[in-house]
C-alpha cells in the first residue's frame, strides 16, 4: 500500500496511477488499466489522503 496526504487548493480535478514514472501502465476509475481519470471536486482548500494498493489495484482518496 502507498498513502499520502497533501493540501490541495479548492477547484476541480482528475487523477489516476501511473507506475515506474510511465503512463504505459496505469490505472483509474473501476480499477482498470488504462481507465478513466477519478475525479476529485474540492469547494475548499482540503487535506486529501490518496491510498494505493499495488495488488488489487484500487486507488483510493478521502478528505478531511
Amino acid at each position: 500500500m502507498w498513502e499520502g496526504t497533501f493540501e490541495i487548493p479548492a477547484g476541480n480535478y482528475e487523477y489516476k496511477v501511473a507506475i515506474d514514472d510511465s503512463w504505459a501502465v496505469n490505472y483509474g476509475a473501476g480499477v482498470a488499466r488504462d481507465g478513466a481519470n477519478i475525479t476529485l471536486s474540492l469547494p475548499t482548500a482540503t487535506n486529501v489522503t490518496f491510498v494505493w494498493d499495488q495488488v488489487s489495484h484500487i486507488v483510493t482518496h478521502t478528505t478531511n
